[in-house]
């Protein structure tokens, strides 16, 4: 505490209770538990008794950045992995001693020891591998040997020529381009024993004294190839070939002989040639003059002038210049069967009769075009047009010598259409109902049963003018424009009967009657309860009753007068 020289404690290096307590160093005022830690000054500003480090793991006195830090065991930044602000930031392998900005870079083993994002690297210029000796360096423009013209420390020694990759100690010596690829200081030459310009193979060499192939017995790549006799001159690729004399002038390693390609024996003329894989005659494919001419196909060893003729595939096997055919008469594609047989005046069957032996057999009547397997069924014909030794025939259900009319089908196991449930194209094709035999348009129509017996697509009703569902006692009909009897003025057979006035509606054996009006409206011949008769039986009209009701309303009256 200190004393005031008043009476509040707000005076320089006065504080009140309420202000907290920890200050770990009351002469700096940027020193307090709410100050912001400085990393690397190795001064406690936050008064919690530790530091903030920069980091450096390897402890090469390098960091590697300014944001990395580390929290220290002590105010100070002299531990394991610590760094203060003063050391220098770079170090661009931090988990490594070795390196940093201060050493000295390694040729050739690419890694950035001195963290200046390049690498030294030894030097092969055609990039084949080898550089040409241990001191020629270049700087990469990366942390790694493998850019253009960069070689490592493992890459061989010994480039003759570091400008062309196809030339190092590695290379394989090219036979006679006078170059020294595997820079052994001599040269691989072919041979060429006669000087003939022609050497015998790609593979026979011997190694010249110098880097030419000059000398007697070398030749060059550009020398000829293929003398196959490199002991006399006048014998090697350029020489001209005696046909049939069985020696190889020309050094091809083969003969020139007549032609016999499918070696049948008969070659097919006086000129043709082939050259032989040897120095004979003897091998596929090839004819002495003694074997005869004349194949007409030298390509296929069945075909020749002493061949059988095979019928039906349009090839000549016997060179005839003719062709033995099947026979299809009717020129519909398909033959009767495998040996009926026409001989053609051509090598083809497409003559009119003729048929080859692709074209399907089992043509039934080979004199009609229309009829064989390939056919349409024409149904209930009772012709068999496919040859499947059966029949289409329509379908008649109920056996009543109709069919219906959606040309529906069932196929007889006979060429006929007679069975039960078949039918003749022939046959009506009215039937309406198929599953019922007395419907058909033979059938008659039965009187308002709502019930299409004749297939005409109407019915016969009753009559019910005035469509109170009461047709007359002694019953009228009319003809309907449908199957049933629900349309105006119609009546079902289920319908009532007895209307005495069918032009009524008010006037049927349903309705109830009316006192003292003279009509007779429940049609069971009384009016108002007396018993009609003569003249006067039934007003069966409103319309009636309307003139005479004044009249018979008197006559009543005198009638009940009387009795």
């Amino acid at each position: 505490t200190v004393e005031s020289a008043d009476i509040d404690c707000s005076g320089t290096g006065e504080a009140v209770a309420e202000d907290a307590v920890g200050d770990c160093d009351d002469t700096a005022v940027t020193i307090n538990p709410d100050a912001a830690e400085i990393a690397g000054d190795e001064v406690d500003q936050d008064c919690d008794t530790v530091e903030l480090c920069f980091v450096d793991a390897d402890d090469d006195g390098f960091r590697p950045d300014e944001t990395s830090t580390v929290e220290s065991a002590d105010i100070d930044c002299s531990g394991t992995g610590e760094a203060v602000a003063e050391d220098a930031v770079g170090d661009c392998d931090d988990a490594t001693f070795a390196i940093h900005p201060g050493v000295d870079e390694i040729a050739g083993d690419g890694v950035d020891q001195d963290c200046d994002r390049t690498e030294l690297c030894f030097v092969d210029a055609d990039d084949d591998g080898f550089r040409p000796d241990v001191t020629a360096t270049v700087v990469s423009t990366d942390i790694d040997c493998t850019g253009p013209g960069e070689a490592v420390t493992g890459d061989a020694i010994g480039d003759c020529d570091d400008t062309v990759s196809a030339i190092n100690p590695d290379a394989v010596e090219i036979a006679g381009d006078e170059v020294d690829q595997d820079c052994d200081t001599v040269e691989l030459c072919f041979v060429d024993v006669d000087d003939d310009g022609f050497r015998p193979d790609e593979t026979t060499t011997v190694v010249s004294d110098d880097i030419d192939c000059q000398s007697t017995g070398e030749a060059l790549s550009s020398d000829g190839v293929g003398d196959c006799e490199d002991t006399i001159a006048a014998i090697n690729p350029d020489a001209v070939e005696i046909a049939g004399d069985e020696i190889d002038q020309d050094c091809d390693t083969a003969e020139l002989c007549f032609v016999d390609v499918d070696d049948d024996g008969f070659r097919p003329d006086e000129t043709s040639t082939v050259v032989s894989a040897d120095i004979d005659c003897v091998d596929a494919g090839e004819a002495v003059v003694e074997d005869a001419a004349g194949d007409c196909d030298d390509t296929a060893a069945a075909i020749n002038p002493g061949a059988a003729e095979i019928a039906g595939d349009e090839v000549d096997q016997d060179c005839d210049t003719t062709e033995l055919c099947f026979v299809d008469a009717d020129d519909d594609g398909y033959r009767p069967d495998e040996t009926s047989t026409i001989e053609s005046d051509d090598i083809d069957c497409a003559g009119a009769g003729e048929a080859v032996a692709e074209d399907a057999v089992g043509d039934c009547d080979d004199a009609l075009f229309d009829i064989h397997p390939g056919a349409d069924e024409i149904a209930g014909d009772e012709v068999d047009q496919d040859c499947d030794q059966t029949e289409l025939c329509f379908v008649d259900a109920d056996n009543d010598g109709y069919r219906t009319p959606d040309g529906s089908t069932v196929v007889s196991d006979d060429l006929r259409c007679n069975a039960d449930g078949e039918a003749l194209a022939t046959a009506d094709d009215g039937d309406c109902d198929d599953l019922d035999a007395a419907i058909s348009p033979a059938a008659s129509e039965v009187v308002a049963d709502e019930i299409d017996q004749n297939c005409d697509g109407a019915e016969i009703c009753y009559v019910d003018a005035d469509n109170d569902g009461y047709r007359a006692a002694d019953p009228e009909t009319v003809e309907s424009a449908d199957a049933t009897c629900d349309g105006d003025g119609e009546a079902p057979a289920s319908s009532g009967a007895g209307d005495c006035d069918d032009t009524d509606a008010g006037i049927n054996p349903g309705m109830g009657e009316t006192p003292d009006n003279l009509v007779d409206e429940n049609c069971d011949g009384r009016i108002d309860g007396e018993l009609a008769s003569g003249g006067c039986a039934t007003l069966s009209s409103r319309s009636a009753a309307g003139g005479w009701l004044l009249l018979f309303g008197m006559m009543g009256a005198v009638l009940r007068r009387r009795r």
